[in-house]
C-alpha cells in the first residue's frame, strides 16, 4: 500500500483504526471497524500508486497516473454485501432515509420521481409512457423495460410502473428486495447487478440513483451495465 511518500506501508490497516477511534459503546461504529478492508489498485487505469489527500476517518488517496480519486483501502465486495445486510450497518440508515421518509413525504418524492421519468422518457423516446400529474397507470401491455440498480425498497419502480415502462430490480439488501417484491409486487431480485438474470441487450433504460458511489469496482458495473442495454 502505497504512504504520501509513495513507499509501502504494511501497518496502514492499523493507522486506519487508530484514525477512527471511537467510544466502546457505539456498536454501529464497532461493526465497521471491524469490516475487511483491501488494497485495491486504480479503477481506471490499474496503477497502484498513490499520493494520500486525507486521512481522518478514512484514506481518501489520489492515482499519480491518472488522477482518480477513491478510498484506500476499501471495504472487500463480501463485507460490502454484509454492511448493506446487517443491523449495525446501513438498514438503519436507509429504512429512516428512504422508507420513513418515503411515508412522511410521499407527495414531493413523487414529484421528484415524477421529474426523472419525465426526463427518461424524453431522453429514451418512450414517448407513449403517461405524462407527469396524470396519476393514471398507461394501458400499453409492453412498454420500454426499465432495470433500477439499487431500487431499495422499490417505491421508484413502483411509480415508473404507474408510467407504463416494464419494470426489474436489483438489490443487494435482503430486506428491502423482498419489500419490493411482497409489498409491492415488483420483480426485484435480491444480489448485485452481476447477479441479475435478466438477458444480455434486453434492457431499454438503467437508472442508478446513490449508488456508484457505494460499489468497490465501478468501472466492471458500468461494463456489466452496459451489456444489458439493448443495442442502439
Amino acid at each position: 500500500i502505497i504512504t504520501s511518500d509513495r513507499r509501502r506501508n504494511p501497518n496502514l490497516r492499523a493507522v486506519v483504526r487508530e484514525s477512527m477511534s471511537v467510544p466502546a459503546e457505539d456498536l454501529r461504529t464497532s461493526y465497521v471497524l471491524k469490516l475487511a478492508l483491501a488494497w485495491v489498485p486504480c479503477n481506471l487505469c490499474g496503477s497502484e500508486t498513490f499520493d494520500y489527500i486525507y486521512r481522518e476517518h478514512s484514506n481518501v488517496v489520489r492515482c499519480t497516473v491518472c488522477g482518480l480519486t477513491m478510498y484506500n483501502p476499501q471495504p472487500t465486495p463480501e463485507a460490502l454485501v454484509d454492511y448493506y445486510n446487517h443491523e449495525r450497518g446501513y438498514l438503519p440508515s436507509i429504512r429512516r432515509d428512504v422508507c420513513e421518509n418515503y411515508s412522511a413525504n410521499c407527495g414531493p418524492l413523487v414529484a421528484v420521481f415524477d421529474h426523472v421519468l419525465f426526463r427518461l422518457a424524453n431522453a429514451t423516446g418512450a414517448t407513449a409512457c403517461v405524462q407527469p400529474g396524470d396519476g393514471k397507470p398507461s394501458e400499453l401491455s409492453a412498454g420500454p423495460l426499465m432495470l433500477e440498480v439499487g431500487c431499495a425498497y422499490g417505491f421508484f419502480l413502483k411509480r415508473a410502473q404507474e408510467w407504463g415502462w416494464r419494470v426489474a430490480g436489483i438489490e443487494v439488501a435482503a430486506e428491502t428486495s423482498t419489500f419490493a417484491r411482497e409489498e409491492l409486487g415488483l420483480p426485484v431480485e435480491t444480489g448485485t447487478v452481476f447477479d441479475c438474470t435478466i438477458p444480455q441487450g434486453s434492457v431499454d433504460c438503467i437508472v442508478m440513483m446513490q449508488v456508484i458511489e457505494h460499489v468497490s469496482d465501478p468501472m466492471s458495473m458500468l461494463k456489466r451495465i452496459r451489456s444489458l442495454l439493448r443495442p442502439g
